[in-house]
């Protein structure tokens, strides 16, 4: 399995997508990210068919990576997000099901894909297990979890590091963060690559989105929209409307200040995207390699 290629991809504006799909406008921006990237790594690696999304959740970021491109299977712990997901034309099955027993037989599927998802399941190496299991020889595993950036990277957690003596303020909101984001695993690339080799992936392969920059204003954003929809939350008709009736005024207000950060480079991120490949899945790219 090579490095993904570093080179220019005519894609999608991604970004447009995700605001016309999610009111909120930081969760925009940041899957925004997450849809480009792993739309890169299916577009440069030629993953294969079938494809399972493992926490698909109501579908809304299969339709923003993939647009009107179907993704074989989706599979979510919410009964009421796959009721909602079945809305989308983007899945051929739909199912509920937990990722630490996935109901299908050994040797499935080719790809499997899950995103911001593996941060949040507390028994994460039975996950990896399975996933092993049920892929095909060859199978490639794809998905994204916050860094350990993301806990630095906050605008408020390095506003307080900044200053003397409010450091531990700056550690509080990191860690209250974590816990209104239900953050279980928040770990190193080295930490992550134990565990899939332990649980039968040879080669993962890691790198980094969300620079710091973009992780402030996504924090930055959420609080603001948090505070403001305090009061609006009293009033489910007022809320839909700030929300849905000046929709197009703000995705457009919106593209234009996201947008410098939506294409901001990262060295080290607040996000990783993770590929993690079987070993036969290793010898085929090795055996590309040579042929290049």
């Amino acid at each position: 399995m090579e490095p993904l290629a570093d080179r220019y991809l005519e894609q999608p504006d991604f970004l447009l997508r995700t605001l016309m799909l999610f009111p909120h406008p930081s969760t925009s921006l940041w899957r925004a990210i997450e849809a480009r990237e792993i739309w890169k790594e299916f577009r440069v690696r030629e993953l294969g068919t079938p494809v399972l999304d493992i926490g698909c959740g109501d579908g809304r970021f299969s339709t923003a990576v993939f647009d009107s491109g179907r993704v074989d299977v989706g599979v979510d712990i919410s009964p009421r997000a796959v009721s909602m997901a079945k809305t989308s034309a983007n899945y051929t099955h739909l199912m509920t099901g937990d990722g630490a027993r996935l109901p299908f037989q050994d040797g499935v599927f080719e790809t499997v894909f899950s995103n911001s998802v593996l941060e949040h399941i507390p028994n994460i190496v039975q996950v990896l297990q399975e996933v092993r299991r049920i892929l095909k020889r060859g199978g490639v595993f794809v998905f994204t979890v916050p860094s350990p950036n993301f806990s630095t990277y906050l605008f408020l957690s390095s506003l307080f590091q900044s200053i003397p003596l409010l450091g531990t303020f700056g550690n509080w909101y990191s860690n209250q963060r974590n816990i209104l984001l239900s953050h279980n695993n928040i770990y190193p690339i080295g930490v992550w690559k134990s565990w899939l080799r332990a649980a039968g992936f040879p080669l993962v392969q890691t790198r980094f989105c969300l620079s710091k920059a973009t992780i402030q204003v996504w924090d930055v954003m959420a609080l603001i929209i948090y505070v403001f929809r305090l009061p609006l939350n009293a009033s489910p008709r007022l809320l839909t409307y700030a929300l849905k009736g000046s929709k197009k005024l703000r995705v457009f207000v919106l593209k234009l200040i996201l947008r410098r950060f939506y294409l901001s480079s990262n060295v080290e991120g607040a996000d990783m995207i993770i590929v993690a490949g079987t070993q036969e899945a290793t010898r085929i790219c090795e055996a590309q390699n040579q042929k290049n």
